[in-house]
């Protein structure tokens, strides 16, 4: 459907959420904000990036079960059984390129509530359906492979829907009935509403995204048989994180505690950002090796600018005490700092790393960290609250949240910066 009152180079898909742009030279800084604000206001599950062209490039996609309901099949002794259900959606998923042959079909994986895909997209191929017509873009792909599966989960249920005719009053309701989009007037929906898409740019984003699906199945049996190490505890207390504190790690710092004003200013800025009670006092949410957080010894890795040249031996003083049975503590915001702690993830030595955002309710640590973190080598912490980001926009911090974390690394440390030299 084009949209001619808002440009004539756009052109949205019957997925509302989806917006394609053949022209991107024509979009002007007023368009531009509204495609953003408009994704601010969706879940985040269903945000999109404004700019990109979702008729080229690889694509990979993650597709809830309506209320998270395991559907599709359980796991166990680290091997995924598909139910009938489960096995039909793979069936769904391998006939894409029959009806679609600009997909091509990468890796997918399917889970108990989800289902993963990776695909590839070319728009200079041919569309099969209809001679002619310019090659579909990923929203109708994906919402062909959502109604095909819901009618296969129809099948299973034993729901005869080819039968079902519409009258001309039923043709003007909603096929969907509530905004819950939990059933149709046909059936129960097999999927939410929506769905998360990530266009990999790199081949080693695309390799990663393989690892990550193919390993599915093997991180949930990590996570089950690890459960305490994954199991988000919420607004701890601590006796030295205090407003004082945090306020006096903004005085310390020799741009932002030149004068009380800009203190007041800093504070300002993160107040609103912390994770704090209802008294006002902050609070701190972790998931990972509780006996982490209680050892006695554990050193801080805090790069500064000044130590540059001695960065080797500062690596090196770490990791010998890592292997000396110190815990290191970081926030990993200096690439320096992010070196190190990659080093030591490495060989699995413990570390105790605080977030730069809050944790939301199916948060776990990514990559590597997530095996770390089943292996009980790490403890994540923060001192926010989530928050949602942009996929239009890079995630930064600010100076005020940089000296918060690396105060919240002191208090836990307990040990100067310079422990090292």
């Amino acid at each position: 459907m084009k949209c001619s009152a808002i440009a004539p180079n756009f052109i949205f898909s019957s997925n509302p959420n989806l917006l394609i742009m053949s022209k991107l030279e024509f979009i002007t800084e007023g368009m531009l904000f509204k495609i953003r604000q408009h994704q601010q206001e969706l879940p985040e599950a269903l945000r999109r990036a404004a700019l990109a062209d979702y008729r080229e490039g690889v694509f990979s996609i993650t597709i809830n079960t309506r209320d998270r309901r395991p559907l599709l099949g359980f796991i166990r002794n680290g091997e995924f059984y598909p139910s009938k259900v489960g096995q039909a959606v793979a069936e769904c998923w391998r006939k894409i390129p029959e009806y679609y042959p600009q997909a091509e079909l990468i890796i997918h994986q399917v889970m108990p509530e989800h289902f993963h895909g990776l695909l590839r997209l070319n728009s200079k191929k041919p569309n099969a359906r209809i001679v002619g017509k310019s090659p579909a873009h990923l929203g109708r792909i994906v919402g062909g492979f959502m109604i095909g599966s819901t009618h296969a989960y129809w099948n299973v249920l034993g729901i005869d829907w080819k039968a079902y005719t519409w009258s001309k009053a039923q043709r003007k309701e909603p096929f969907h009935l509530g905004v819950e989009h939990k059933e149709s007037t046909q059936g129960p929906a097999l999927f939410e509403r929506g769905y998360n898409d990530v266009v990999p740019i790199s081949d080693e984003q695309i390799d990663t995204k393989i690892r990550y699906i193919a390993t599915n199945v093997e991180r949930r049996q990590m996570k089950r048989d690890n459960s305490d190490f994954f199991a988000i505890t919420r607004n701890a207390k601590s006796a030295n994180w205090t407003v004082e504190r945090i306020k006096q790690g903004l005085l310390a710092d020799r741009f932002i505690g030149k004068d009380a004003a800009s203190v007041a200013q800093a504070w300002q800025k993160i107040a609103s950002m912390l994770n704090l009670s209802t008294e006002g006092t902050p609070n701190i949410d972790w998931l990972g090796n509780k006996s982490l957080l209680t050892a006695t010894t554990k050193v801080s890795v805090i790069c500064h600018r000044a130590d540059v040249l001695l960065f080797e031996q500062q690596k090196a003083k770490t990791i010998e005490a890592a292997k000396n049975g110190a815990i290191v503590v970081s926030a990993c915001i200096n690439p320096k700092e992010r070196e190190i702690v990659k080093a030591l993830q490495a060989e699995l030595l413990p570390v105790i790393k605080v977030a730069d955002n809050g944790f939301d309710t199916l948060y776990k640590p990514s990559g590597k960290a997530f095996y770390t973190c089943a292996e009980g080598a790490l403890t994540e912490i923060t001192p926010w609250k989530h928050r949602t980001v942009s996929k239009d926009d890079e995630q930064t911090l600010s100076r005020e949240m940089c000296l918060t974390a690396n105060e919240l690394v002191r208090i836990v440390a307990q040990c100067p910066d310079t422990w090292w030299k």
